[in-house]
């Protein structure tokens, strides 16, 4: 008797193809800052025996500028000082007015309404603010006179807001880090305990985690942990903010102001709890960097800037060092591939009118409108952004985000490769011009900038990906292309559902792979219980694998996969008759070899 089917498709297969499937990602999760995630442009995914499609809805990522390296920064005479403060005073003035004159009172108001927000202090949580008149700019703290490592950031590298009053001081060299330790040994692994500790009482020592664009890292706000909330205080209060004040005094210019930390986190990356971030920018106007980890207790990991060197560069840093920066450079959390790296991140601000990051915060709202899908909202604020800062390159990224939304992809593409033209290294602008050409089927432009996206960012596997299935497309030779790039993919994302899928689909279709394939959406389905790409496809390979075992009369195995079909899709009828008939007639033919076996 004949009780299997090879025409069997699942009960609401996509039999046309793969349909328009939207990934699941977490759309502009916001950990740093302003960031967009792109990966949900134009989302591509195969389906087993079907073509790829296309979903036009998008969140993307962003900003910033390019680089080279630089030796040493370190205080200026007590005459540069009062020149500087001058030319500062000066800048300041037409900076106001140049905004007073560009902007509508209503958006200037909307802006400082924004900021209010963001650095009010209502609560226990919050954190130490100091006032600007107790930061004089001659100060003669230990932090101002230690020497500080200086990075020289390449040219074409423009911030949002405050670009000539934070260089007043160091130049070029945005990026400094202490020469000595800013915290000692013991201090450090007192963070350390002290945050094991709170996670051992509150959570059975698994910690929290946060999300930063596709990935999520363990860690925790330090407001959230009182013992070490009350030590950030005393630190911000006696090292951190002396420090920004000598490093950055172009911006501590008006008396009324206070430098407020927004939001502080501490993260523990690991290979397994999250070992990365995406490259991003922080949404604040001044960041830092503490590194709690002797180096020697990790591998890889590092904050990677995308301003620095040739290609970027990874920073060194000691144990206790801290690295201070303006927010809207571009870097990230490279992977830890070994051991456990601790670090401390602040986003620090100016209270006050005068603090206010116009460009920021209309690109901030313009990225708000988007996801309120109101596009054109979104193109009257950036409009306004643009006039304010025409070379602060996010902002051509968003605006191709928005002219997507309004069907303009040609527009788009112009704006993608305005942002890629700005900031030659900025892989999510290279990203996007390749996602946009796969839109206008231009198949051969678009692998040709997801390749500038891969070489530009060799740790980012969603570049991988999408030429994966362009090689699937294509249908290049050799065909082991589309695996091996799936399968690098998956080395530097494990967690990449869709690319365990489609590996899955490459088994079952090219190598005619069965388990394999199965093994690939098994995969898929832990990471993402409920994917339905995933389960789609894995309905039917258990069903062919079923099959190829039944005719192999491997029974057992036939009767499991079938078995685990039906656990994903209980109301498959048509499995489900034929699993009880073969279920039916294996137990029989297992009482009769028994039975045959004890009359022996």
């Amino acid at each position: 008797m004949i009780i299997y089917s090879t025409t069997y498709q699942p009960a609401n297969a996509k039999t046309s193809g793969m349909g328009h499937v939207r990934i699941n990602l977490n759309p502009g999760a916001k950990v740093f800052g302003v960031r967009y995630d792109r990966h949900q442009s134009s989302t591509l995914v195969r389906m087993r025996g079907g073509e790829s499609s296309q979903v036009l809805e998008t969140d993307l990522t962003s900003t910033e500028a390019t680089s080279e390296s630089s030796p040493m920064s370190s205080p200026r005479s007590a005459d540069d000082r009062a020149i500087t403060s001058k030319r500062i005073r000066s800048n300041r003035t037409k900076r106001q007015s140049h905004i007073e004159n560009i902007l509508p009172m209503k958006e200037i108001q909307e802006n400082q309404k924004a900021h209010l927000i963001e650095t009010r202090s209502d609560d226990d949580t919050s954190y130490y603010r100091q006032a600007i008149q107790s930061l004089p700019y001659n100060s003669n703290t230990t932090i101002e006179n230690s020497f500080y490592r200086g990075y020289n950031v390449c040219n074409g590298t423009h911030l949002p807001d405050f670009d000539t009053e934070l260089r007043s001081v160091v130049g070029d060299d945005l990026i400094q880090i202490t020469n000595d330790p800013i915290l000692s040994n013991e201090e450090c692994q007192s963070i350390i305990d002290s945050a094991e500790d709170h996670f051992y009482r509150t959570n059975n020592g698994k910690w929290s985690t946060l999300p930063s664009g596709r990935y999520e890292v363990a860690g925790s706000w330090i407001k959230d942990i009182p013992t070490l909330h009350d030590f950030f205080n005393k630190l911000l209060k006696e090292r951190f903010y002396p420090a920004l004040s000598s490093l950055f005094p172009g911006i501590l210019q008006n008396s009324d102001d206070e430098l407020c930390v927004q939001s502080s986190y501490i993260f523990k990356y690991t290979p397994t709890s999250g070992s990365k971030t995406d490259i991003h920018t922080d949404s604040s106007l001044l960041s830092f960097t503490l590194l709690l980890s002797p180096p020697e207790d990790f591998k890889g990991g590092g904050t990677y800037f995308e301003c620095l060197g040739k290609k970027g560069q990874v920073l060194d840093m000691k144990r206790g060092d801290v690295t201070f920066r303006p927010a809207g450079l571009r870097h990230a959390g490279y992977p830890v591939t070994e051991g456990v790296r601790y670090v401390i991140g602040g986003f620090v601000t100016m209270s006050g009118k005068g603090g206010c990051e116009h460009v920021r915060q209309l690109l901030n709202r313009a990225n708000s409108a988007l996801l309120q899908k109101d596009p054109q909202q979104c193109q009257a604020l950036l409009k306004l952004a643009l006039k304010l800062n025409p070379r602060y390159w996010d902002l051509y990224m968003t605006q191709g985000q928005c002219l997507r939304e309004l069907g303009d992809l040609e527009g788009a593409l112009r704006s993608y490769q305005q942002a890629f033209m700005g900031n030659g290294r900025n892989s999510d602008a290279a990203f996007m011009v390749g996602s946009v050409n796969v839109e206008l089927k231009r198949d051969d432009e678009a692998w040709d900038w997801f390749e500038i996206a891969r070489d530009l960012n060799p740790h980012d596997g969603e570049a991988y990906y999408r030429m994966a299935l362009l090689a699937s497309r294509k249908s290049l030779q050799p065909s082991t292309i589309e695996k091996t790039l799936l399968q690098k993919c998956l080395e530097l994302d494990p967690k990449h559902v869709d690319a365990h899928t489609n590996l899955g689909v490459y088994y079952g279709e090219v190598e005619q792979n069965t388990k394999q394939e199965v093994a690939c959406y098994e995969r898929a389905l832990d990471i993402e219980p409920t994917n339905a790409d995933a389960e789609q496809n894995a309905k039917a390979a258990y069903y062919q694998l079923g099959v190829a075992m039944y005719k192999t009369q491997h029974f057992e195995e036939c009767l499991e996969a079938w078995k685990r079909l039906l656990e994903l899709d209980p109301h498959e009828e048509k499995v489900k008759q034929m699993y009880h008939a073969l279920n039916d007639k294996w137990k029989e033919r297992k009482r009769q070899m028994e039975g045959g076996s004890g009359n022996s």
